[in-house]
């Protein structure tokens, strides 16, 4: 429910403006002020905008200023109870000293001291509050806040909630967040660890409180999924090489000039469905979750190649329809003059490729005037087939080619413009299909598509494509840390989620440099071969004892010079119980002490619990930080047994430089390596065309003996059924023979009639693995080269 503005006339303070909502709505109700200061020539005026909310009127303050979103009323509550604790604490404090100052006749009685609170707190923080003498009397006698109590009963301790918050937000940068289930699985742990295996858990409702109560370092939020090959491709080592790269292709050679704006490129291929578009927000019946919107529903691909120009200009895009062939009717509006072209399932190939380059030529050779031009494109193969880079090197074209599965940090189309330009592109192809009465198709996409791209292709966006990814101005600095943060699990540094003491720092370094100094010294004796000696080449020290006995243990593959696998395991880590915290001296502490001697004691007792104390804190902390990490491990084990077994079933050929770092595409290293394999490829292709005409001699060959031989039988089948009917007749000569006591005639023999022997098989021509492969595969999406 909402108030019509009023406005209130000045001066007013923040208690009259309090009392004046107090008036004018239910005290079971408060509302928040929206107010903006006018000045004027009679005096000032604060206009105050009302809303009704639903928190009790006594625990929110009127704040001077609202930014964002409104806190909760959890959150409301909470901050104005931390307000109270604070001004009840000074107060207790002031009290106390009054009373212990004996100079003091005049001495301020509880109510007083929190009426003088009252005030102050108004002035300072400019809350109104009210504070119980009964509350600052339990405080004078040392009996502890309400909130302090209820910490004290919590599953996690302040140093537990530090290290898991911390662990949580780690994971989060590189990839693996926490979800409800998994906080309270490990809280679990951790709680556990403490309490023993007898802990049934933190409860359902633990992960809302703990979020709530750490609302200034938690929150909860939508996942957005990033692909692994992406995550492991933004990482330090190929930023640096990137950009190093562009920085030497941007200032070139002694004798040439820098690339300047005007001539540096990038272009990337998007896919565009005619049917479907993006989600969007709607109106429907109240209490309806999803509302559906009609639309054509066609998933026929159209592939656009998008170039854009670093001083804020865009070349005409190249059109790819799906079609065995350009049929006419796809003549169409063209005020893009874009490039129309087709393919077997609409997308780009290496011929087209080829054709690309040639057109970005001549949009844009007069604009070089002889210059040297720049051009970034994706690890897709048809931008470093022969044909492409032939042309490229011949017109002074540079090209550039972006970290492998990396263009989500360094291509500006697909960090700035692509996301616009879908989103405009669904819009203006609903509002067509509602005007029309009639779905978008190849034949009027054209006149649609050019709505999104003269909107999306704006000069501040292609500028802001290629500031936000460092090109122009040349910034490595804009990628940064946490965008490269995902990469750490697969980095070959030692980085757990949570940073190790400085102590063990230290001691895993000490462990790393003996480490480095042992394999550089087995590597020169192994190219030297030198004789064995009596001596040995390095002195013991306890750093390299300590690495010797850790090698003759069950954990000897973290000294090992042999990779570690899923199955590399470390000893158990075996959590104890730790003892709550209790003032166990209480009695002994609250003596009043007479002598030195008692007084003496009393305080050495008091550090001898403080210390306690203190390691005790630092115990739980660290068997913490230690369950945490154990699960990490455990994590990382499983990550890694899926990588081994993926290694082992790839088998992919013809990786161009797969190391996953950038390329200089008509450099000659790379152009050469083209050329190689381009030369092998068609070589193999030779091979396998005369294998398949062997195969289709071998085919017609066989298919001719299987018919002679077909005839051969049946020649032979007549040979045989002549035999047996003479046969037949020999025999009833031979029973007549036998009874009248006479020999028989010589019984026929099938040699005689002719039987023809089987014609030799041809010969099946010698077998190849690749005779097994799919002829008719197609790469559809356009692979990156390998990193």
């Amino acid at each position: 429910m909402n108030f019509d503005s009023r406005l209130i006339a000045a001066p007013r303070t923040n208690t009259e403006i309090y009392q004046y909502s107090q008036a004018l709505f239910s005290p079971k109700n408060i509302f928040e002020a929206l107010r903006s200061q006018v000045d004027e020539e009679e005096g000032n005026w604060i206009k105050v905008a009302c809303h009704i909310t639903h928190y009790h009127i006594g625990t929110l303050p009127l704040l001077n200023s609202m930014v964002g979103r409104a806190k909760s009323q959890s959150q409301r509550r909470k901050k104005y109870v931390e307000i109270i604790d604070k001004w009840m604490m000074k107060a207790a404090e002031i009290y106390l000293k009054e009373h212990a100052d004996d100079t003091i006749i005049n001495k301020r009685g509880l109510r007083q001291v929190c009426e003088a609170m009252e005030r102050q707190c108004r002035t300072q923080d400019n809350v109104k509050i009210q504070l119980s003498k009964t509350t600052l009397k339990r405080r004078v006698q040392g009996i502890s806040s309400q909130a302090s109590s209820n910490a004290q009963k919590s599953w996690v301790t302040d140093s537990e909630a530090d290290v898991i918050i911390n662990y949580a937000l780690k994971l989060a940068e590189e990839g693996w967040p926490f979800s409800r289930t998994r906080m309270q699985e490990h809280a679990d742990e951790v709680v556990r660890a403490r309490h023993g295996d007898s802990f049934v858990g933190v409860g359902k409702c633990w992960v809302d409180r703990f979020v709530n109560k750490h609302n200034t370092r938690l929150k909860a939020c939508w996942s957005r999924t990033l692909d692994q090959q992406r995550a492991r491709a933004g990482n330090p080592v190929a930023k640096e090489d990137f950009f190093k790269k562009l920085k030497y292709m941007i200032d070139g050679k002694e004798d040439e000039d820098p690339i300047k704006p005007q001539d540096i490129y990038g272009t990337d291929e998007s896919g565009f469905q005619d049917g479907i578009g993006q989600s969007e927000r709607v109106l429907g019946r109240a209490g309806k979750k999803v509302q559906h919107q009609q639309r054509s529903g066609g998933r026929e691909n159209i592939t656009v190649i998008v170039t854009i120009c670093a001083d804020g200009t865009s070349l005409a895009p190249t059109v790819i329809f799906k079609g065995e062939h350009f049929q006419s009717t796809w003549h169409q509006e063209n005020v893009l003059k874009a490039s129309l072209g087709h393919q077997k399932k609409g997308y780009t190939d290496g011929e087209i490729g080829v054709e690309w380059i040639k057109n970005f030529d001549r949009q844009t050779k007069e604009k070089a005037n002889g210059r040297r031009r720049l051009l970034l494109v994706d690890g897709h193969n048809s931008h470093y087939t022969r044909g492409f880079l032939e042309h490229a090197r011949v017109n002074q074209i540079r090209v550039l080619c972006y970290p492998s599965h990396a263009t989500h940090l360094y291509q500006g189309l697909d960090v700035v413009i692509f996301s616009v330009l879908k989103k405009r592109w669904s819009h203006h192809r609903d509002q067509y299909e509602r005007e029309h009465g009639h779905p978008v198709k190849k034949t009027n996409f054209i006149k649609v598509y050019a709505l999104a791209h003269a909107e999306a292709l704006t000069v501040r966006n292609i500028e802001a494509a290629f500031e936000k990814t460092g090109v122009v101005p040349f910034n490595p600095e804009v990628i940064t840390e946490e965008m490269m943060a995902p990469s750490r699990t697969t980095s070959i540094q030692s980085i757990l989620p949570i940073a190790p003491p400085s102590p063990v720092r230290a001691l895993t370094d000490m462990i790393h440099r003996v480490l480095a100094r042992q394999n550089m010294s087995e590597d020169e004796a192994s190219i030297l071969q030198e004789q064995p000696t009596d001596e040995n080449p390095l002195l013991l020290t306890p750093s390299r004892n300590a690495v010797q006995e850790l090698a003759s243990t069950s954990a000897s593959h973290l000294v090992s010079r042999t990779p570690a696998r899923s199955t590399s395991t470390l000893p158990r880590y075996q959590p104890y119980t730790i003892s709550p915290f209790k003032r166990r001296n209480a009695k002994l502490l609250d003596y009043a002490a007479v002598t030195d001697h008692e007084r003496e004691l009393q305080e050495a007792l008091k550090e001898a619990e403080e210390r306690d104390e203190r390691r005790k804190h630092a115990m739980i902390s660290m068997q913490a930080t230690t369950i945490l990490h154990s699960l990490y491990v455990k994590k990382m084990k499983v990550h890694l047994e899926e990588h081994e077994q993926r290694k082992e079933q790839k088998t992919k050929k013809n990786r161009i430089f797969g190391d996953g770092l950038a390329k200089v595409l008509d450099a000659d290293e790379f152009y050469n390596k083209v050329v190689q394999l381009e030369e092998a490829a068609e070589k193999a292709q030779e091979e396998k065309e005369e294998r398949r005409k062997r195969r289709e001699t071998h085919s017609e060959a066989l298919a001719e003996w299987k018919r002679q031989d077909k005839v051969r039988v049946e020649r032979n089948n007549e040979h045989r059924k002549t035999h047996q009917e003479d046969v037949e007749v020999w025999q009833r000569e031979a029973d007549q023979a036998k009874a009248e006591r006479r020999r028989p005639s010589k019984k026929p023999q099938l040699k005689d009639y002719g039987i023809e022997k089987a014609l030799p098989r041809p010969q099946k021509p010698e077998a190849d693995e690749e005779d097994e492969d799919n002829d008719d595969e197609e790469d559809a999406g356009g692979d990156e080269m390998e990193d």
